[in-house]
């Protein structure tokens, strides 16, 4: 059990890094290269916000990739879903390294920009469902909620090579930067994508899902299983993760464009700030992991709504002093307050689906959130270009932390329940006997 244990953490925690490495290059990487690689011969604002536009279409296809692992997660087996899904977003992330420019094919580069993009975001979709659940279903009862959280590491781990890379990228001669710097962060993934697909093909399936498969065989149609049995729960976690999601793209986005392009900072300053702001979060992690053991994942994201409604303008305050030191408190505190949700997203999440249809019910919410939040950046600018005013982005964060209280209140956990001689602590590793199945 234990080197199953660490196995499945190395590459629950590999995949995740490169998921979010993935994403904070694309978001860095669209809110300060984008603009002048592929939209160039358009106005500076305009080509910003097409620039946000492109970042926004990756959580498009989220939920398309979220249906397609789903499927194949719950029909057969985790271990195949989670070592696909990792391939599919790499390859996807390797190739944007290797795009032609505006300069070289026109306006046709950005249709291959989004095209691509798209695809990556179709295996984003199916990777932190499987991370999710491979450390759920590995983890002894006790610990689920500890290990949980070791995928959600990956996050602040990303954040914090990605903007250490573009950092590096930004110390060249801004020429040099534009014409072939801004590839080597994306190509540079390729290492940590064989790695993670070595490590992951090498792990076995969990035994929840083996036991499943024996006492009740595999859903027919995961995905009409799910979408009917269990909608409203899929929808619930799906407006949980606003705040969360909407807080980490309005910051590692959103802001670094605001310091750079309408407070004249630096763009070295803005990275380290948030550089900071994900070794905070890496720090902080493994504390609310703890603070699970005594308390209930719901409480965390009780607590982060909270601390978000009262830090949303300060937050602001901070980064409009322009300070190399502003900049890396206010992240340093922004995002351990976003950070507490991650904590107990993939306890809370497993909780409320049937071993049967658990992958595609827990990615589909997870990820359908995306068509809201991946346009937070896009938005967020919108209601500054129209206001002229960051208040009205501290208002935007107000809303989505007001909208995830609402959900999590709504929220009805756990609601798998052990079978008739099951052990109660193992009631999200175990499928059901008793639940209504929707046969395809």
């Amino acid at each position: 059990m234990k080197s199953k244990l660490t196995k499945a953490s190395i590459g629950a925690f590999l995949g995740s890094t490169i998921e979010w490495y993935d994403f904070f290059i694309y978001g860095t990487a669209s809110a300060l290269i984008f603009n002048r690689v592929f939209f160039d011969e358009l106005d500076s604002a305009i080509g910003t916000l097409l620039s946000m536009l492109t970042f926004a279409v990756g959580f498009l296809s989220r939920p398309v990739g979220a249906l397609i692992f789903g499927h194949i997660g719950d029909r057969y087996g985790r271990k195949r879903a989670f070592s696909l899904s990792l391939l599919v977003m790499g390859s996807a992330t390797v190739a944007i390294g290797l795009l032609p420019t505006s300069h070289q094919i026109g306006g046709f580069a950005a249709i291959v920009l989004v095209s691509v993009r798209v695809i990556q975001g179709i295996g984003v979709g199916g990777e932190w469902g499987g991370a999710a659940l491979v450390m759920t279903e590995t983890a002894p009862p006790k610990w689920r909620a500890f290990f949980g959280v070791v995928p959600q590491m990956g996050s602040p781990m990303g954040t914090i090579l990605s903007n250490v890379a573009f950092v590096l990228v930004a110390m060249l001669p801004e020429s040099e930067m534009y014409s072939w710097g801004w590839r080597v962060p994306f190509l540079a993934s390729a290492v940590l994508i064989v790695i993670g697909f070595v490590i992951r093909r090498s792990l076995d399936e969990t035994e929840a899902y083996k036991e499943q498969v024996k006492e009740f065989g595999v859903a027919k149609n995961p995905i009409k299983e799910a979408v009917i049995a269990a909608w409203g729960r899929i929808l619930l976690v799906a407006g949980s993760r606003i705040f969360e999601l909407s807080g980490f793209t309005v910051a590692t986005v959103f802001v670094v464009r605001y310091v750079v392009g309408e407070l004249d900072g630096s763009e070295g300053n803005v990275l380290t700030g948030v550089i900071w702001g994900g070794v905070a979060e890496l720090v902080t992690l493994p504390v609310f992991a703890l603070v699970m053991l005594k308390f209930r994942p719901k409480s965390l994201i009780y607590w982060s709504v909270v601390l978000g409604l009262i830090y949303a303008i300060p937050f602001f305050l901070l980064i409009n002093i322009n300070q190399a030191w502003s900049l890396i408190l206010a992240m340093v505190i922004w995002f351990p307050i976003i950070s507490m949700p991650f904590a107990a997203y993939p306890t809370l999440f497993a909780d409320l689906f049937d071993s049967r249809i658990r992958y595609t019910g827990v990615s589909l919410g997870f990820q359908l959130v995306g068509i809201f939040s991946g346009f937070a950046p896009a938005m967020v600018t919108g209601l500054f270009i129209a206001t002229g005013n960051w208040l009205s982005v501290a208002f935007f964060i107000v809303g989505t932390a007001l909208t995830t209280l609402v959900c999590v209140l709504a929220m009805q956990t756990p609601f798998v329940r052990s079978g008739p001689g099951r052990d109660k602590a193992r009631i999200a590793t175990m499928p059901l006997s008793k639940e209504k199945i929707v046969e395809g």
